[in-house]
């Protein structure tokens, strides 16, 4: 499943070529059917094909839905970032909280801390945004790793690589296109 949430018709296969979203999907669920099918989980394709992999289901979760643009961000990361900070930091003393008490404490704590970050990272610029670190740090390991052979293909111009490193980016880089 990690596999067919990051592909994408603007990414080409290892062999260079480039599919659409609907191929994808056939692709992907032919995948996850004769896998079901050959361990025995006639269950578990059940449940993969109602949830998951219907054609209803699959353009809410998978990258490939929108196939003239490359989303380089998960579709509910910055929700569930969200309700871990308010979760964790806020409302740590509460079993399921009233919604007035929620709402009440995001309006008095969570945007006033939330203005104050943004205020010290964008305005002051006492701070780093957290991604530049990551990204530098994954910069500079991706520079140093030795190149094998050059299977994939590779665009620079277009910042896009085959490879399967890729896909599972969290800032769509690789070693090919940091080296090229």
């Amino acid at each position: 499943m990690n596999k067919h949430l990051h592909e994408h018709p603007l990414i080409p296969m290892a062999n260079g070529q480039f599919r659409s979203s609907n191929q994808i999907w056939k692709e992907a669920v032919k995948e996850i059917y004769d896998f079901c099918q050959q361990h025995l989980l006639s269950w578990l394709w059940v449940y993969l094909w109602n949830e998951w992999y219907s054609a209803d289901r699959w353009f809410l979760w998978f990258r490939a839905g929108c196939s003239n643009k490359l989303s380089i961000m998960k579709t509910n990361m910055f929700v569930e970032a969200h309700w871990k900070v308010l979760k964790r930091d806020f409302l740590y003393k509460f079993f399921r909280p009233r919604l007035d008490l929620v709402v009440f404490i995001i309006m008095k704590q969570v945007v006033p801390q939330n203005e104050r970050k943004f205020n010290h990272i964008f305005v002051v610029k006492r701070e780093k945004v957290d991604r530049r670190k990551a990204f530098k740090r994954e910069w500079k390991e991706l520079s140093s790793r030795v190149l094998n052979n050059n299977l994939y293909l590779t665009d620079i111009n277009n910042c896009f690589c085959g490879c399967p490193s890729f896909l599972t980016s969290r800032f769509l880089i690789c070693k090919h296109l940091i080296q090229q």
